[in-house]
């Protein structure tokens, strides 16, 4: 018998909306392709834990080193921040496990109209609010 385990997907909060707008666009080949491999993961219903800080998406852009976001000066602050709003917005918290069917059901309760509150000056909004 072979025994089947699937590995828990590590997601930072703001990556919670951008699966839901992502289309295949990013920083790079690299980082594309290591978004759509978490993508492929997550329609097997794994368990998802909330992090904050990088997260399985983070490890393939390449504006991330040590543990950071460093596309510029002020990028860290700014993608923290907007991991508290969508930790507030979904009353959630990093450290909570769930499946990943649970958490996408609170995301799609999100209507687009407010992701560009919720996202800010994010420069991929455009897509996530087609």
């Amino acid at each position: 018998m072979q025994l089947s385990c699937m590995s828990v997907v590590r997601l930072r909060p703001h990556h919670l909306l951008c699966i839901r707008g992502f289309k295949g666009r990013g920083y790079s080949e690299r980082f594309v392709k290591n978004f759509q491999e978490v993508l492929r993961r997550l329609e097997q219903n794994p368990t998802i834990e909330i992090v904050e800080g990088g997260d399985d998406i983070c490890s393939a852009c390449p504006h991330f080193r040590d543990e950071k976001c460093l596309k510029s000066e002020n990028s860290e602050y700014k993608v923290r921040e907007l991991d508290c709003r969508v930790i507030s917005r979904l009353k959630l918290s990093t450290g909570v496990k769930m499946s990943y069917r649970e958490v996408s059901n609170l995301v799609q309760k999100i209507p687009k109209s407010e992701l560009p509150e919720i996202c800010g000056k994010c420069e991929w909004i455009k897509y996530c609010t087609e």
